[in-house]
């Protein structure tokens, strides 16, 4: 077979004057790519598909790449010198992703030992808390998607702008049948990532219509990973939008029960490491956590909860 040599990813810069070449970057859209290239969108850690490179460029930037049908394996030739002849060529590859390969199940866990040293023993009586949804409850069908981030491109832009890309003044300064979504500090883009701590009043271009949802999790509350906008405890800790948290104990103090009582011994300091474990026949669960203190005082603690 004879071998084909990939070209090396090359950053030019992020605003670039003149179109991108192969493997080049960064660019915001196909209009910034040399002929029939066009922009591939990438995370940080991520392969350019037909270059070489790109998994450990941890920036964002985005690189122009041939099309799919320039893209294809060579076939092998009939009398190849390094590798054995087959009877069918392999097809070239395509640029639709994989499916998921869904996770290995796994036999029941094995239930905690209980008479292990422990700093905080497990207790008979259950703090009534909701636990997360049982892996049957999340949705399955639910395809994965790539939600873009918003970038600022100039008050006054010369050309038009790309999805999730700012600031516009009306839809006549945005690509294609993109819209300006006129917006206030503080305000998420609608279809795209960010917004939310961004003080300025840029306005975005978005795509038009209904924009994508999030599937709820069985407590009827919408899960959205990364938006960081639901405090708990008093904003000491900010999470995921859909989400809630309650304080049951700090280091020294004892457990209150919901049913009544505490535990019999505080809970332990100098926390580390830290698992929920799933009860193997009641659908409860163990949060454990490893205690690091020093002269044999360590070990591990146990929170037992109860199932809803």
């Amino acid at each position: 077979m004879p071998k084909t040599r990939t070209k090396k990813i090359k950053f030019i810069r992020w605003s670039p004057t003149a179109p991108l070449g192969e493997c080049e970057g960064d660019c915001d859209g196909d209009r910034q790519c040399a002929g029939d290239l066009i922009c591939h969108k990438r995370d940080a850690n991520e392969e350019v598909p037909g270059c070489s490179g790109g998994g450990s460029d941890e920036s964002n930037a985005d690189y122009c790449t041939r099309l799919a049908a320039d893209t294809a394996s060579p076939t092998m030739s009939s009398s190849p010198t390094s590798l054995p002849t087959t009877a069918e060529p392999t097809p070239p590859p395509t640029t639709a992703k994989p499916e998921p390969t869904p996770l290995p199940t796994t036999s029941e866990p094995t239930p905690l030992p209980t008479n292990g040293p422990t700093s905080l023993p497990t207790t008979t009586n259950p703090t009534n808390l909701p636990t997360s949804p049982q892996t049957n409850d999340r949705p399955t069908s639910m395809p994965k998607t790539r939600t873009k981030k918003i970038k600022f491109i100039s008050w006054s832009p010369t050309a038009p702008l790309d999805e999730c890309e700012g600031d516009c003044d009306g839809d006549h300064q945005c690509a294609g049948d993109l819209i300006c979504h006129q917006r206030g500090a503080n305000e998420e883009v609608p279809g795209c990532a960010g917004g939310g701590s961004d003080k300025s009043k840029t306005d975005y271009c978005i795509r038009s219509g209904p924009q994508p949802t999030y599937a709820p999790n069985s407590f009827g509350a919408t899960f959205v990973p990364g938006d960081l906008s639901q405090p708990c405890d008093g904003g000491k800790l900010m999470l995921s939008r859909g989400m809630d948290c309650r304080l049951l104990t700090t280091a020294g103090q004892y457990v209150q029960y919901d049913t009544g009582g505490q535990s019999t011994v505080p809970m332990h300091r100098r926390a580390d490491g830290a698992a929920v474990i799933a009860h193997p026949t009641d659908g409860g669960w163990y949060y454990t956590s490893n205690s690091e203190r020093k002269l044999g005082g360590g070990g591990v603690g146990t929170l037992r909860f109860n199932a809803l």
